[in-house]
């Protein structure tokens, strides 16, 4: 009985209010944080990629494409995000980190998300990684990548 005149109170409803409208603005508060966060490492990641892509064209007009397979060889021994592949269209591998072309840049232009494996010592996992495909003359393909999984589990952790 002391419950249902409790429910029926003045006070109460007005904090029933304000805890509505506080989880609310909390919510949104949250969701744009999230979207700003996102927002701010995709614009790094294509920076970094494009910064990448210039000092590699800058390779190659140097030296052509013997030039740019020593300088992909090279970054790609280097642990970290970055991830190579320079090669055929139909996988003839010169130089990079990957082995293969990614099924989802294969036959585009644009830059995709894409799954590889990953791999250290004994440990062997898929990851997700970001790529953007550049065409070479000779018919060879090069992609520019960089693993997001950090990124990722980082954004859906927050």
């Amino acid at each position: 009985m002391a419950l249902n005149r409790l429910f029926k109170t003045t006070a109460f409803r007005l904090s029933a209010i304000y805890l509505v409208v506080i989880m609310i603005a909390s919510g949104a508060i949250g969701l744009y944080m999230g979207w700003k966060t996102n927002t701010l490492i995709t614009q790094q990641l294509v920076e970094t990629i494009t910064a990448e892509v210039k000092g590699l064209a800058e390779q190659y007009r140097e030296g052509g494409s013997k030039k740019l397979a020593q300088t992909i060889a090279q970054r790609s021994r280097r642990p970290g995000p970055s991830l190579y592949y320079f090669g055929s269209q139909s996988g003839r591998k010169i130089a990079g980190s990957l082995n293969r072309v990614p099924t989802e840049l294969r036959n585009g232009t644009r830059g995709a998300q894409f799954s590889y494996i990953w791999q250290q010592d004994e440990k062997r996992e898929t990851r997700n990684a970001v790529g953007i495909p550049f065409r070479v003359e000779g018919g060879l393909v090069l992609i520019v990548g960089r693993d997001i999984e950090d990124q990722l589990n980082f954004i859906y952790a927050a």
